[in-house]
């Protein structure tokens, strides 16, 4: 039980920390790959509400192409690109359209009339049940000696049209097989060091 711990406890503080590189010789097992999916799939969300939809991505033509829609966070949304992306697969979590949700009996509650409260509430939901899932995704792919890495800095528009789907992609999620020949901090195509923060969160206890 304490090595089980223990593994956890280093799955969390290691899956804090964003790869940037990586091995594309090597591939995800399928069984690995469709475990990350459930942790995605099957995490909670407000009433079991299907708030958002999950593209899983291998193809390497698609997911470069959607490399090349991210940018570095700044005013002129230019500069160096976000490669947490290029990972061996990319998970993109895209807003769902609440009356495709089998949860009927809640969604009706939120589809119709809605007030511009309900709207602002239902967008809330969205990014909440979004980030517990990829929450979820990071620390089940840490556990399996996988690295992560999440970026919300890309053109939407374009990588909706790449996609070819109806739904709005909200955040891009890099799963996969760390270049063990580089420091993670380093671009997977230019080798720039990208810059890493710590934090410290305060805790009370009542």
């Amino acid at each position: 039980m304490k090595d089980f711990k223990d593994k956890i406890k280093k799955s969390i503080f290691k899956s804090q920390r964003c790869q940037r590189n990586w091995d594309l010789n090597k591939i995800i097992p399928k069984e690995d790959l469709d475990l990350i999916v459930t942790s995605a799939t099957e995490c909670p969300t407000k009433q079991n509400i299907e708030f958002y939809n999950l593209h899983v991505i291998q193809d390497r033509d698609i997911i470069e192409d959607i490399h090349d829609k991210t940018y570095f966070e700044n005013d002129n949304q230019e500069g160096r690109t976000n490669p947490q992306v290029l990972a061996n697969a990319l998970l993109v979590f895209s807003k769902n359209k609440l009356e495709n949700s089998k949860n009927q009996e809640n969604v009706n509650n939120v589809n119709g009339n809605m007030t511009s409260n309900d709207e602002v509430t239902v967008e809330e939901d969205l990014h909440q049940a979004i980030g517990i899932a990829a929450g979820f995704v990071n620390l089940t792919a840490s556990m399996l000696d996988y690295e992560t890495g999440c970026c919300k800095c890309f053109d939407a528009q374009e990588v909706k049209r790449i996609l070819n789907t109806e739904f709005d992609p909200v955040l891009l999620m890099g799963v996969g097989i760390k270049d063990s020949t580089k420091n993670r901090r380093q671009h997977h195509i230019t080798d720039d060091m990208i810059p890493s923060f710590n934090k410290k969160i305060n805790v009370t206890y009542a």
